[in-house]
């Protein structure tokens, strides 16, 4: 499914494009000299966004690099058997390359629908980095606070300020669940005040609906919720 020129929704249960149980969604970048996934799905929509991204007119061995967003299952389950079929190279946090070494309890694995298996990491990102691709270049942006891996994807679409947020941001500022294991609220918090200099127009998030602007403003919702007296939080959750 085409959200905006060369950026397309290949993954994700809630909008059927792949099974009910992969909730994660999963976008493509056509940067002209090769193809960039963000996440993976859980691992059971695997054959689903092939089939889209052929779908859309491209060849899945034109993938050069998956950027997961942070180690959850739900994110990275998806990307061994993708990296198997396409030789694609993974990129990820370092903190989450360590997880992803043992599958640790940070990477929530005992939730997971399938056995996972870890795929290779090729990148260990540190956040700062800026990977040119064909037309874009990909800013990695270090957003700890939903796990302690987590990173957002900011690229340039003409004069429009794109992010890819995983589970930092989603619409309506829904606050991601930071209870888990490397979680930190006061790291979440200074992570959105950053987001929050940037500006985002365009928030493309890892569940839920996307949004094509004033993106902004969706974090400012976010952060002024996880402003509010840690005994009120759960009132604001959605």
């Amino acid at each position: 499914m085409k959200i905006m020129e060369d950026i397309y929704l290949v993954g994700g249960g809630e909008y059927g494009l792949s099974p009910p149980g992969d909730w994660c969604n999963v976008y493509l970048l056509n940067c002209g000299e090769g193809l960039v996934l963000i996440d993976s799905g859980t691992g059971i929509g695997v054959e689903d966004i092939i089939r889209n991204i052929k779908k859309e007119g491209f060849d899945p061995l034109n993938i050069k690099y998956i950027f997961l967003t942070h180690s959850h299952f739900d994110h990275i389950g998806g990307a061994h058997k993708i990296q198997e079929l396409t030789g694609c190279k993974v990129a990820i946090h370092e903190n989450g390359a360590k997880s992803l070494g043992t599958l640790d309890d940070a990477t929530l694995v005992k939730y997971s629908p399938l056995k996972i298996t870890a795929p290779k990491v090729d990148l260990k990102l540190k956040g700062g980095e800026k990977i040119s691709i064909g037309r874009y270049v990909i800013e990695v942006i270090y957003t700890p606070g939903h796990t302690a891996d987590s990173i957002c994807l900011y690229i340039h679409r003409h004069k429009n300020k794109v992010l890819f947020t995983g589970d930092t941001v989603f619409s309506r500022g829904r606050i991601g669940w930071f209870n888990t294991p490397g979680s930190d609220l006061l790291a979440y918090k200074r992570s959105l005040e950053y987001l929050l200099k940037i500006k985002p127009e365009a928030i493309l998030p890892g569940h839920g609906p996307f949004i094509l602007s004033r993106g902004h403003e969706h974090v400012k919702l976010l952060y002024s919720k996880l402003n509010v007296p840690w005994k009120h939080i759960i009132t604001v959750m959605d």
